[in-house]
């Protein structure tokens, strides 16, 4: 599962820095990564799974 959202949360964080901060989008955005991290820490153990520095980042370009 973790796998899976692996390339979900990449591509929200990435989108964060085109929306202005604060806006209701924003921080639905925001809040959707906080429980994708939620579910990664009650899963794993381990609320920084996808910070830690082994995790590859995703193709998104599928190169």
């Amino acid at each position: 599962m973790l796998e899976a959202l692996h390339p979900t949360r990449h591509l929200l964080t990435r989108s964060l820095g085109d929306i202005p901060i604060g806006c209701p989008e924003y921080q639905q955005v925001d809040r959707v990564v906080q429980e994708i991290d939620g579910l990664a820490g009650i899963l794993t153990g381990d609320a920084a799974y996808f910070y830690r520095g082994d995790q590859p980042i995703p193709d998104l370009d599928g190169a």
